[in-house]
């Protein structure tokens, strides 16, 4: 392949990564609520209910669970959403939308497979 097709396929990609990236953030943006938790494939006893998050157009998010609560600022990067605490180091999940209303939140906790099923609000 020429350098001049290299480049062209490097602008294509950039293009198509960048529409999923703003398509992904534009579903993102509202208010979540926890409607489900699944730990390994299996239903969890931990309350998915309790999980609220809020994500804002100028980058900042709100998160909490139970009397836990954290704020901060987020990015997008395709299907991965990173989000920085404010004094925390940056965490990753990667994400999926079934819908228009229904967002998944796929965890790895030390080694273990979790799905946060998350609904608008």
């Amino acid at each position: 392949m020429s350098k001049v097709s290299n480049f062209l396929m490097i602008i294509f990609l950039s293009i198509i990564f960048t529409h999923c990236t703003n398509e992904n953030k534009a579903q993102l943006l509202g208010e979540w609520q926890g409607l489900s938790w699944v730990v390994e494939g299996q239903q969890s006893s931990r309350n998915a209910e309790a999980v609220q998050f809020s994500f804002l157009e100028n980058g900042e998010y709100s998160g909490s669970w139970g009397d836990k609560t954290e704020k901060g600022v987020f990015s997008l990067d395709a299907d991965k959403l990173f989000t920085t605490e404010e004094g925390k180091l940056k965490k990753m999940v990667k994400i999926e939308f079934t819908g228009s209303d229904t967002l998944v939140f796929h965890m790895n906790r030390m080694g273990t497979e979790e799905q946060l099923i998350l609904v608008r609000k």
